[in-house]
């Protein structure tokens, strides 16, 4: 069940066009097919903005674009998938890059629309989804659940000073501020850690949406910021679980399931069931010309 945690951007309940938004897009734009063979891939954006992708398929650029997981994703043409490419995008000059994921995403719409010609709309559909509510009567939190009333912006630029090291360095481990962490392997083979510092509910439930890969629907009440430590066992212990980057404290026992985890680690219940969600149709694309 444990499948590759992929960031997912809460999408508003109207129906829009992709391209509906101010238009936000790079300054100048290289693609070109990548046909070495190799599976060493990378994806990187600057602080500027600028974008660079090596080796990727159209389904990872996707994924960032709208910040939403592949099984909210329908109609995908089959070289979105087998087919890879090199991208090197400059972002325009003075780029406001706050917030980064919503900013990033536009640039990368635009691109796909510019270049892979991707013509897509968003689609309102009953799925199966996984819902979340409390599981006390009382509405008690868990013991690894708490309220947080961190200041996230000042939070986040003091992250970045501290993670700002020798041009080339790799960046530095950290726990987790305003956002996810984890990974599989816990403190020993077949556990699985997440955790997260001043999150909102929309936030905790991406990462759920991203383990479980199918929406997942807060219907808690809980409103504001959380931090919270989950351990627990993965049901599929082969399954890909991916590291955040960050790093969650050290959690010793015998961990439990992630819904019984969660149940007595956070108080919070996951059950079944279903539930409207949007969903992104490709309607229409095309391989880019190379430059």
């Amino acid at each position: 069940m444990i499948k590759q945690l992929l960031a997912a951007a809460a999408i508003g309940a109207c129906v829009v066009a992709p391209g509906a938004q101010d238009r936000t897009a790079f300054e100048v734009t290289s693609v070109r097919a990548n046909m070495s063979g190799q599976r060493q891939a990378s994806i990187q954006f600057t602080p500027a903005g600028d974008f660079t992708a090596v080796n990727q398929p159209v389904r990872v650029l996707l994924t960032f674009a709208y910040q939403i997981p592949l099984f909210r994703v329908e109609g995908m043409p089959d070289w979105f998938s087998t087919e890879r490419f090199d991208v090197v995008a400059k972002a325009p000059a003075g780029l406001t890059v706050e917030p980064l994921a919503v900013v990033r995403g536009l640039l990368l719409r635009s691109l796909l629309e510019d270049r892979f010609k991707l013509k897509a709309r968003w689609v309102t559909k009953e799925m199966p989804a996984m819902i979340l509510t409390m599981a006390r009567d009382d509405g008690r939190l868990g013991p690894q659940f708490r309220r947080s009333n961190v200041d996230c912006e000042t939070a986040i630029a003091a992250a970045r000073g501290r993670g700002a090291g020798a041009p080339g360095a790799p960046a530095a481990r950290v726990e987790p501020v305003c956002q996810l962490g984890g990974s599989s392997g816990g403190n020993r083979a077949g556990q699985a850690t997440l955790c997260g510092r001043a999150v909102t509910m929309a936030r905790l439930t991406e990462g759920f949406s991203g383990v479980y890969q199918r929406p997942v629907i807060d219907r808690t009440g809980l409103e504001g910021r959380f931090d919270f430590d989950l351990l627990f066992t993965p049901e599929n212990l082969g399954g890909p679980f991916v590291a955040f980057g960050n790093l969650c404290p050290v959690l010793t026992g015998d961990p439990p399931s992630l819904s019984t985890a969660m149940q007595e680690q956070l108080g919070i219940r996951i059950r079944a069931g279903e539930a409207p969600v949007e969903v992104l149709v490709i309607e229409s694309a095309e391989r880019p010309a190379e430059n």
